[in-house]
């Protein structure tokens, strides 16, 4: 505040003012109180890490004083172990609360007959009983959320509130489960991993559509639920998902890291000094949250030095490249030549050489993120589609093997997909490259690496596709769709995909 007090908003639904000057304290008897509900909180065992109650110090511990302010520290107390907090101002530890056992760690618990590693009680209203969320430390947060709003019957558009619910209050035993991570075999521990997520665990969140999708046209703009009776409808899906999220910290040091290798290498496919300051500029805009600033001069920098460096070393100015698309789409509607932005993103991929099964690392990652980089540029703001540069994507995709295809870039590409069914749905000329366009949509939902989500994206693709101002006429090719949406449930094995297969279906018929 303008006066230097501090205003906080917690859980619990007060909002309490912390200040410096003394006139404006609450009186001591409500200082006391709030010293005694925050000492007798329970502090679940996951929060503070791994809590062995054996190798704990006694309370004589809290006899020495702490080393900075805010330390914490747990200390046994008969059979009960405490949380401790120092106090600089008043030079003594602060009891902030019990620690408490958590289920996560070890143990699991049963809800509907079924083990999980977590089953959180959610309050929804004053009154009513919490309503169970169960959780297991391997499964995307996405998916438990979507589970559980489908479950209860409540509006899709909580789901971002219930994912983030889920990752706070599993955080120190989330398990590593990207599957974006990229070891660079030539730096070993110091790797660059181009993961789609800043400082996490990677995996970009999927966005799942259910029955109140963010960019559905069916969604009630005042409850957030689908209108209508019966089945909710998900079609059209009008928002595209660019892959945005970044560790742009360590992208940058990789860079810096392999243009140095480069210049003892080969120095003339090093940055070069007005391509250095571009780079800088660019994390520079990132840094500051100016992303806006980005620009087509930016992005054809990047291009022009994906051509120059190896194959080997060349995937985290292909992630910038990425990044600087979904960051900022309008940057890209102002590069002129797109052909050739294209083109160097499939050199990239090393499209002259022969699709060998499987793809060497190198080049499999390669291919991941030139199929992201590609998925950004649908976007609203990214400019008029289809075009010729569109005709060559799809020319391009379609010439690689399905059996090249993994469960990493199969999610890229019905992402891809995806988003281009988005940005075209209203295009009097969606026609020009929809028979490449479903080709790769038969793709994704018939290979045998796609998982949920991947499937999932690919069958909202067709189903925008179908419902488009340029709807395809399948003829011959209806029963061939109705077999694969149909296996597509059953292997999906998720009522998002089977009420969606549903909903696809009935406008195929």
């Amino acid at each position: 505040m303008p006066n230097g007090d501090i205003v906080t908003g917690c859980s619990d639904s007060v909002v309490r003012v912390f200040s410096n000057s003394e006139e404006r304290w609450a009186a001591e008897e409500e200082l006391k109180l709030y010293d005694e509900t925050i000492s007798n909180q329970a502090l679940p065992s996951q929060q503070l890490g791994d809590v062995k109650k054996q190798d704990l110090p006694g309370l004589e511990a809290l006899s020495n004083p702490g080393k900075k302010e805010g330390q914490v520290i747990m200390v046994r107390n008969n059979n009960l172990v405490e949380a401790h907090q120092w106090d600089s101002s008043s030079q003594s530890w602060q009891k902030i609360g019990e620690v408490v056992d958590a289920v996560g760690s070890g143990r699991k618990q049963l809800f509907d007959g079924k083990e999980y590693d977590y089953v959180f009680d959610v309050d929804i209203k004053d009154g009513a009983p919490p309503l169970k969320l169960p959780y297991n430390a391997n499964e995307n947060p996405y998916q438990a959320a979507h589970r559980f709003l489908t479950r209860n019957d409540l509006p899709m558009s909580y789901i971002d509130e219930v994912a983030q619910f889920i990752d706070k209050n599993t955080a120190p035993v989330r398990l590593g489960t990207s599957n974006e991570q990229y070891v660079d075999p030539f730096t070993g521990a110091s790797r660059y991993i181009p993961r789609g997520n800043t400082g996490g665990t990677g995996f970009t969140a999927p966005t799942t559509y259910g029955s109140g999708p963010v960019g559905s046209s069916n969604v009630d703009p005042f409850t957030g639920s689908a209108r209508g009776s019966g089945k909710a409808k998900v079609l059209p899906v009008l928002s595209p998902l660019p892959f945005k999220q970044a560790n742009v910290a360590a992208m940058e040091k990789k860079i810096q890291e392999l243009n140095e290798t480069t210049k003892t290498t080969d120095a003339s496919a090093a940055l070069q000094p007005e391509e250095g300051a571009l780079f800088t500029e660019i994390f520079g805009a990132v840094s500051t949250n100016n992303t806006s600033s980005l620009s087509a001069q930016h992005i054809t920098t990047i291009a022009t030095v994906i051509q120059r460096w190896p194959m080997t070393q060349v995937f985290p100015v292909i992630d910038l490249l990425r990044f600087v698309l979904g960051s900022n789409p309008a940057a890209f509607k102002g590069v002129k030549d797109k052909e050739a932005l294209i083109a160097t993103l499939f050199r990239a991929a090393e499209r002259d050489q022969p699709w060998d099964n499987p793809l060497s690392k190198t080049r499999e990652t390669n291919l991941l993120l030139v199929t992201r980089s590609i998925a950004n540029m649908f976007q609203a703001q990214s400019g008029l589609v289809p075009a010729s540069w569109t005709s060559t994507v799809f020319a391009e995709l379609s010439a690689i093997p399905s059996t090249v295809w993994t469960k990493n870039t199969l999610l890229a590409l019905s992402t891809l997909l995806l988003n281009y069914s988005c940005v075209i749905h209203r295009s009097q000329t969606a026609a020009q490259d929809q028979d490449k366009h479903l080709g790769l949509i038969e793709t994704a939902l018939g290979n045998a690496n796609s998982d949920q989500e991947t499937l999932y994206r690919a069958l909202v693709a067709f189903g925008n596709v179908i419902c488009s101002v340029a709807k395809p006429k399948l003829g011959k090719a209806t029963a061939g769709w109705l077999r694969l949406t149909s296996a597509t449930a059953k292997k999906s094995g998720e009522k998002r995909t089977q009420d969606l297969v549903d909903e696809v279906q009935s406008l195929i018929l």
